[in-house]
């Protein structure tokens, strides 16, 4: 009986294009490529608008999803699009390095843009959108629930891995309500929740999460530069996104990634939403969270009692300035963004 288990936690989107062997077609297109967003609009019309893509997978086409990159691949280098075997996600592709295998997980899936998380299943027909005549079917990976096992490496027991964001989700034992305020390369938002969403306004990405339940996300390209305040209000902007979207957001409010360790951030975000925030103590959230699910698939246990048995999600609380305006601070901002 295995005694270890691994599970492989990466960014999230992006696209590796295979032959049927798993060998790469050619260098990956990441998440963070905009060359793709022409690909995002021209999806969007195909389909009759935003309405039909939020009702369709959650989620209303963006540069970053899958798809996007695929219908860019079609249009940029058919000769490869043709050879195309295999369509995976950069952790797709690692777990199948260790176990030969193509799986990927349901929070993973959701950022495709051809997975719906209302069906728990693939969109083929949004796949069709960009080629009709491709066999979608076989070049997708199968889509693994929570604690189900995807194989074994070196007699390890390998979990069905995930995005960085619903593994960072695991690593903190969120609860419905929850909220994370991440500040690194991107900046995100996200809340743990009960029910999938779907905004066509396309300010919140309908994602699920690694542990059966739905994580909507709203993301921003880059959060470490010297406009602090600004970045902060951005997220913030996301956070009341996603109350309007019909998400719980009264949790608790952590703060991680890079930017998570600045005093500076740390006082602008609280002061700013006027919360209390919780900074983790151990800031590797991603990387606790694929050990989490590593755990509940070696067990055969729910994520959320692993994570509550190793007592995660704890950390330093910082309060609020209660002087601060943030009101003003954000109406200013607010001004800004309105006429850029």
């Amino acid at each position: 009986m295995p005694v270890a288990a691994i599970s492989v936690a990466a960014q999230q989107h992006g696209l590796v294009a295979c032959d049927d062997d798993g060998s790469p077609l050619r260098p990956a297109k990441l998440w963070n490529d905009t060359e793709t967003a022409p690909d995002a609009a021209w999806l969007i019309k195909q389909l009759g608008g935003p309405e039909a893509w939020a009702k369709a997978c959650g989620t209303v086409p963006v540069a970053a999803l899958t798809i996007t990159k695929l219908s860019w691949l079609h249009r940029s280098d058919p000769a490869a699009f043709d050879r195309m075997a295999r369509v995976l996600l950069p952790h797709d592709w690692l777990t199948f390095r260790l176990i030969g295998d193509y799986v990927t997980d349901r929070g993973d899936a959701s950022g495709t843009g051809y997975w719906s998380p209302f069906d728990d299943d693939w969109r083929l027909d949004l796949l069709a959108i960009v080629d009709e005549d491709k066999d979608w079917k076989t070049a997708l990976p199968r889509v693994l629930q929570p604690t189900e096992t995807a194989g074994e490496w070196q007699s390890a027991v390998v979990g069905p891995g995930t995005g960085d964001n619903m593994a960072a989700a695991l690593g903190l034992g969120l609860r419905p309500g929850d909220v994370v305020v991440s500040l690194g390369t991107s900046g995100t938002v996200f809340a743990r929740s009960d029910r999938p969403t779907a905004d066509s306004s396309g300010a919140v990405c309908g994602f699920a999460d690694a542990g059966g339940g739905f994580l909507p996300v709203v993301c921003t390209l880059d959060a470490t530069h010297a406009g602090l305040e600004g970045v902060v209000c951005s997220l913030l902007d996301g956070l009341d996104a996603l109350g309007a979207a019909g998400v719980d957001t009264s949790g608790r409010l952590f703060l991680v990634g890079d930017g998570a360790r600045s005093v500076a951030s740390r006082r602008v975000t609280t002061d700013l939403a006027g919360r209390p925030v919780t900074v983790p103590f151990e800031l590797e959230t991603v990387a606790i969270g694929a050990c989490v699910q590593a755990a509940a698939v070696l067990h055969g246990r729910p994520p959320d009692e692993v994570a509550d048995a190793w007592h995660l999600g704890r950390g330093e609380i910082v309060e609020p300035d209660r002087s601060v305006d943030a009101a003003s601070v954000r109406a200013a901002y607010a001004e800004v963004r309105d006429h850029s």
